[in-house]
């Protein structure tokens, strides 16, 4: 039946048992496979409520984006250019585990069903580097530790290349490959911000707050970005890393 996720009609004796076998392959990708058995009218009723929390969920991305688009093209500062970025690699990397990019932006294309998750994931994570320097202004702060981001981000350049090509092994390594370092990037983040504040930075506390309290992301931004104004310090976002 045609449906967002993979959905199977099954005519059934009420009186009887029945085994079922799902053979799934994950191919080094995190998934949730839920199987369960429902009738036409609960799974209409399922798929309203599923389409509200989503498309509510979508919206909320999509503003951040436009606002921060926005923001850009007022200030021209390359830290908003690389959130920018950030947020649509998370935009885009929400749809496509989902299944709407595959179903309303690429029909029928496996080979962009495949590379879409590690791609999209590294590019976020990539941006997410370029714009943690920039905003913290780690080149001046702590050149070393700079130096560091730099070759991270190197090695996620390099699998956002790894990701373009569409075979078993290498989604399998670049999926564990961005994982990887999407945690050790975690990791990192929050002594970088902290070493940062020590220097007397407004930007990085900023920055920690939005890191630490997302759904206090937009006001923080919207803070920071006055901050700079008033100031002369730089813009603000952030949010936690998501890998695939």
């Amino acid at each position: 039946m045609e449906h967002i996720n993979y959905s199977f009609p099954l005519e059934l004796q009420l009186d009887g048992i029945w085994d079922f076998l799902l053979e799934v392959a994950m191919n080094g990708e995190q998934l949730q496979v839920p199987p369960g058995l429902c009738s036409t009218t609960e799974i209409s009723v399922r798929d309203e409520n599923d389409r509200l929390l989503k498309g509510t969920y979508f919206g909320i991305i999509l503003f951040v984006l436009l606002l921060n688009l926005f923001l850009y093209m007022i200030i021209r500062e390359k830290s908003s250019l690389y959130y920018v970025i950030y947020v649509f690699s998370l935009f885009m990397l929400q749809l496509s585990p989902g299944g709407f990019a595959f179903r309303y932006l690429w029909p029928e294309s496996s080979c962009l069903a495949n590379v879409a998750n590690p791609f999209f994931a590294s590019m976020g994570i990539l941006a997410f580097i370029r714009f943690t320097q920039l905003f913290l202004n780690l080149k001046e702060f702590y050149p070393r530790l700079n130096r560091f981001y730099c070759v991270i981000g190197g090695l996620v350049a390099a699998n956002i290349l790894l990701a373009l090509v569409s075979t078993p092994l290498t989604f399998q390594i670049s999926v564990l490959a961005i994982n990887s370092l999407a945690l050790l990037l975690n990791m990192l983040i929050l002594p970088t911000v902290v070493l940062v504040m020590r220097k007397d930075s407004k930007p990085a506390r900023f920055f920690l707050y939005a890191f630490i309290a997302p759904p206090t992301g937009i006001p923080i931004n919207l803070a920071g970005r006055i901050t700079k104004n008033s100031s002369h310090d730089r813009s603000l976002t952030s949010s936690p890393i998501s890998p695939t």
